[in-house]
């Protein structure tokens, strides 16, 4: 009798567990509004996430570029759509494989290279799906638009560095602190944060160094159908 009694409360709480933290990780149809400064100069940019049978997808808007993704719910990315300068880039994720085509500078473009380990043109599905508490570590290869429309990374890392009050036009928030830099010696030459709520949602609050010498604060969250 005991034993069902636990069983029965250890099932409840898994089920409770599951209601509070799982289905709250991404949000089907809410928009992000940010703010953007970099050189006193602003801009909003918004981000819309979806949340699918097989994965998440979003697409991120700004005045001069534009992102559509799609993860698996890992994180992991599938596909990303790049669109920047005029330029239209398109990357298919398979294990460690990637490949890009699209149009660059007036060229069609067709390439592909194999990694080591996990690559990504992309990093906001890969932040907010990750679990900080059991893995404050992350290194993964990130492809960079300074090297299109080459294949080339740079090896970066998430380090959680502890918990935060911040404040932003969109309220006041508990966040993790979360540091984004290149590995080893290098990581001398570049560093950024991410403010992430404290939850199982892990909304970027705020950025730091992102884009380089600029900051990003949230501004408005929009619910579905709002």
């Amino acid at each position: 009798m005991k034993r069902t009694i636990k069983k029965t409360i250890a099932t409840v709480f898994m089920l409770i567990s599951f209601e509070i933290f799982g289905e709250l990780l991404v949000n089907d149809g809410e928009t992000f509004t940010y703010v953007t400064t970099l050189n006193k100069t602003t801009e909003q940019n918004s981000c819309t996430y979806r949340n699918t049978n097989n994965g998440y997808t979003y697409i991120y808007t700004s005045a001069n570029e534009s992102w559509q993704v799609k993860t698996y719910r890992s994180g992991r990315p599938q596909t990303v759509k790049h669109n920047i300068r005029g330029n239209e880039l398109s990357f298919v994720y398979n294990a460690n494989s990637v490949s890009i085509s699209g149009i660059w500078a007036g060229d069609a473009i067709n390439n592909e290279k194999r990694y080591d380990r996990l690559v990504t043109s992309e990093n906001a599905l890969l932040l907010r799906t990750h679990d900080f508490t059991k893995n404050p570590e992350m290194v993964f290869e990130m492809q960079q638009p300074d090297y299109y429309p080459l294949l080339e990374t740079m090896t970066m890392q998430y380090i959680y560095e502890g918990t935060e009050t911040v404040t932003v036009p969109a309220g006041t928030f508990e966040c993790k602190k979360i540091r984004f830099t290149l590995t080893g010696i290098k990581k001398m030459f570049f560093s950024a944060y991410y403010y992430i709520t404290d939850d199982a949602r892990q909304i970027i609050v705020k950025t730091e160094n992102m884009p380089r010498n600029g900051k990003s604060e949230l501004v408005k969250i929009v619910s579905a159908g709002e």
